[in-house]
């Protein structure tokens, strides 16, 4: 599958590429690849089934690494540094420790090795209620997406997939069918027992987040034995957006140690 991306700019620079989250895409990673592009030569992918890549039914970690590794393949990117966000970081702590000579370093944003329940079950059951095709304005589908879902942040991402169609209105750019039957394959872990990433990797997790804990340390230095853990402040799981600055000090950090 070829996937698009978006080059951030930092040519002549180490090759670090970005993985975003369920129902994101690499605009995601805009503003905090800038402050990383002084040092990387930043990528950023939109994953199968989101942003302007292509739709597929299978939706889990392999096909996921898979697609990745036929991207890397495809601009001759033999090692690169790799960041993960969420399903983008259990994408990149899959492609860690099954081609671990491709991933020069491995940070992992907020998402820990193990299972989590769908905790996306409401935004997709909103989704769902709401057909896009029948609003012109962007603001109508977010008022739309209330009746199911209270938080204003998680509606104001959301409406983030829209693209507008040729009759004015919109529709959803996401497979939302696809993510949808996939939702509990991209709530289990990745990971079997055996599985390893030796090289340096980094963990940032959110100190408002609840999506990772100190009771998940074992697990992480389990399968990545050299990881540092890193609390982000002030920030929730969306720690590339809410502390941008400190996070890519601490990307940056990880590859000039």
């Amino acid at each position: 599958m070829e996937l698009f991306h978006r080059d951030f700019g930092g040519e002549g620079n180490p090759p670090l590429v970005l993985l975003h989250g369920l129902l994101g895409s690499s605009r995601n990673w805009v503003t905090v690849a800038r402050l990383l592009s002084a040092d990387f030569h930043v990528f950023g992918l939109d994953l199968r089934n989101h942003g302007k890549s292509p739709h597929a039914d299978a939706m889990n970690y392999p096909v996921l690494a898979a697609d990745v590794l036929e991207w890397l393949d495809a601009h001759e990117l033999d090692e690169v540094h790799m960041v993960g966000h969420s399903m983008g970081g259990k994408t990149a702590m899959w492609l860690g420790c099954n081609h671990p000579h491709r991933i020069a370093s491995l940070t992992i944003a907020d998402i820990a090795p193990k299972p989590y329940s769908p905790h996306f079950r409401i935004a997709f059951d909103g989704m769902h209620h709401v057909d896009p095709t029948q609003y012109n304005r962007i603001s109508e589908v977010e008022q739309a997406l209330s009746e199911k879902i209270d938080d204003p942040i998680l509606r104001q991402f959301l409406v983030t997939n829209l693209v507008r169609n040729q009759k004015g209105t919109f529709n959803w750019q996401v497979n939302l069918n696809g993510l949808t039957a996939g939702l509990s394959e991209l709530s289990s872990n990745p990971l079997t027992v055996d599985m390893h990433y030796k090289g340096s990797s980094l963990l940032l997790h959110g100190a408002k987040s609840d999506f990772v804990d100190s009771s998940d340390w074992e697990k992480v230095l389990h399968h990545f034995p050299q990881c540092k853990i890193v609390e982000v402040p002030d920030a929730g799981h969306n720690v590339h957006v809410e502390n941008r600055s400190f996070f890519a000090s601490q990307v940056v950090a990880l590859l000039r140690n």
